[in-house]
């Protein structure tokens, strides 16, 4: 009866030890590992959300400069006065300009009646210094000359005023100032003009030429004189 009862036993423990020798070679289910716990990443720049990430701003392009248009600048004028063209003919009362000097014939006065020692045809004259020098003119009745449409020379006589002869003068004038023949022979004696002989009763005659030379800057300076019937 013993001996049943332990082998019963051992066979029990036997079986036990096959038991657990399954059971530890069996595989074990796998041990559950928990999801790691989310921690947001911060955020750098909106780059980790590109969808959220805000619109480029608009970059302000700087106007182009407008490059200003250049400035002209207009030179001075020269305060030079260009002398007359050689081979002018001026009317009565245009100046001729020649150098720094400037003369006109500024007026005629007919007399028809006179014989030819005081002449018919008389002449006013101005003269201007415009050089920036003061001179001295020297002139007479041999620096003009005369003709007619004819081509016939006439004769010039010496400055007259009604009462008084005055030819071949010495003046000075300064720099800017203005002499009339008129008053060539001083004060007290004005009025004087330059006679030309002419038949002024020749209906053929219908123009005088008078020609200026020698009057300082003054060289063949010409004016016409029409002479009408």
């Amino acid at each position: 009866m013993k001996k049943k009862i332990l082998l019963f036993t051992v066979v029990i423990l036997a079986f036990t030890f096959q038991a657990c020798g399954l059971m530890s070679s069996a595989t074990p289910y796998p041990t559950y590992t928990p999801y790691p716990t989310y921690s947001p990443q911060p955020a750098i720049g909106n780059a980790q959300n590109p969808t959220n990430a805000p619109e480029a701003e608009a970059t302000n392009t700087p106007n182009q400069t407008n490059t200003p248009e250049p400035v002209v600048v207009i030179a001075p004028t020269s305060t030079k006065i260009s002398d007359t063209p050689a081979g002018s003919i001026l009317d009565v009362g245009q100046p001729w300009r020649q150098g720094g000097s400037e003369l006109t014939l500024t007026e005629i006065v007919l007399h028809p009646q006179r014989d030819d020692n005081y002449g018919q045809l008389y002449t006013a004259w101005k003269y201007r210094n415009i050089s920036p020098h003061d001179i001295v003119l020297a002139f007479g009745h041999s620096n003009f000359k005369a003709q007619t449409n004819l081509g016939n020379s006439l004769k010039i006589l010496g400055f007259y005023s009604e009462s008084f002869w005055c030819d071949n003068v010495n003046i000075e004038v300064k720099s800017g100032d203005t002499l009339d023949f008129s008053d060539m022979c001083g004060p007290g004696s004005s009025g004087y003009k330059l006679p030309i002989v002419v038949d002024l009763g020749n209906k053929l005659i219908s123009e005088v030429t008078v020609d200026a030379s020698e009057i300082s800057d003054i060289m063949d300076a010409r004016w016409k004189i029409p002479i009408f019937h």
